[in-house]
């Protein structure tokens, strides 16, 4: 199943000469740094040592189990790079005695994780954020747009909402009407206010163009809404400006961190600190460099040019960013746990690397 859904991700993100100069093992090792710390997280709910105690765990609970856990011929792909690049014993045919590999397999993994206690398995919910993005909104009817408003009405009443957004400003398309883009923006953040939810913010184009998103908060929403300014890419003056007026806003550094297209954002974060930064990937958009796959695991080269940058560990960096995000998505309540699992699959086991976490 994971295989199909790189195989689909590869088609409908990249090129046939992009995916032509796929490199198995860049990509696979990505991949197999999620994993480790999914089951290495999995080792600690169920406290037992990783990776031995862990395999014991799994054989007592299958032991009694009846599945086919056959792996495909797609999914053993997956399979041999995991043994292969962990350095663990090569699989023997589709099917072997329980090891820690047979957990790549959907169904071993969802009868390991329904053994969990209710709240051990929080950490695995799904949450998610719905807005009308700027280009969406500049290429709808508005027949359709009022559909979508409603539609994101009745989107927000749910728990699993975290979030309004992205929303915001656009001016990449031709023809842009920014009129209509401003009207539903500002809708969307009076439904966040109303709703009691944080929003994250989309603004492509010059800095006359943030300055009117900017505008738009300051008239639409109190000094203490959460804000994630998704991909900021703005100047020193934006930052400052949006930073001292909002208490709650943080700023989201991507790979643009990477080039010469956005120096500022380097800048910014030399004189400023990271006080205020949480880390994205924006995959599959956005490049760490050429001919490589966006995924999420490229938030870990960011932490480490922000490091560099500022001349303190990469561990400092996470932290940081990671109490940010806790802030931004209200720790303590329904927005606690939106990025908390991902940042436990990325950093918390890595060997060079550790990260506290709530749990």
């Amino acid at each position: 199943m994971q295989e199909g859904r790189l195989e689909y991700h590869g088609k409908e993100h990249h090129t046939a000469d992009e995916r032509f100069m796929w490199d198995e093992d860049e990509y696979g090792e990505s991949w197999v740094h999620l994993m480790n710390g999914l089951l290495r997280e999995l080792a600690v709910l169920n406290n037992v040592e990783y990776p031995d105690g862990l395999m014991k765990h799994l054989s007592e609970i299958m032991s009694d189990v009846k599945t086919n856990r056959n792996f495909t011929e797609q999914e053993l792909s997956l399979v041999r790079l995991f043994n292969r690049l962990n350095d663990y014993p090569a699989l023997q045919g589709k099917k072997s005695v329980y090891s820690l590999h047979s957990l790549i397999h959907w169904k071993v993994l969802i009868i390991v994780i329904s053994k969990l206690q209710p709240d051990q398995q929080h950490w695995l919910k799904t949450f998610a954020d719905f807005g009308i993005h700027p280009r969406t909104v500049n290429s709808s009817s508005p027949s359709n747009l009022h559909r979508h408003l409603t539609d994101l009405e009745y989107l927000v009443k749910s728990s699993r909402t975290v979030a309004i957004g992205e929303c915001g400003l656009d001016t990449s398309d031709r023809n842009v009407n920014l009129s209509k883009q401003i009207e539903y923006l500002e809708k969307q953040l009076q439904l966040a206010v109303k709703n009691s939810l944080p929003v994250v913010i989309h603004c492509r184009g010059n800095d006359a163009l943030h300055l009117t998103l900017l505008t738009s908060l300051v008239n639409c929403c109190p000094k203490e809404q959460k804000i994630h300014w998704h991909c900021f890419t703005s100047s020193q003056e934006i930052y400052l400006t949006a930073s001292g007026h909002f208490i709650n806003l943080v700023f989201g550094i991507t790979p643009f961190i990477f080039g010469n297209r956005y120096p500022n954002i380097r800048e910014i974060i030399k004189e400023n600190g990271i006080d205020r930064l949480v880390l994205e990937s924006d995959a599959p958009y956005i490049k760490y460099k050429e001919n490589q796959i966006p995924n999420p695991y490229i938030v870990n080269f960011v932490a480490e040019e922000i490091s560099k940058l500022l001349n303190i560990p990469v561990e400092q960096v996470f932290e940081t960013t990671f109490s940010n995000t806790q802030k931004y998505m209200e720790r303590g309540s329904r927005y606690e746990e939106l990025t908390v699992f991902v940042y436990i699959c990325l950093f918390r086991y890595m060997k060079k690397l550790f990260i506290f976490t709530p749990f």
